[in-house]
């Protein structure tokens, strides 16, 4: 479930940013 994590991250990153 590689793509869910990354998916996360790069939404968690994005909002953070």
């Amino acid at each position: 479930m590689i793509h869910t994590l990354q998916l996360t991250y790069v939404m968690s990153r994005g909002l953070n940013t």
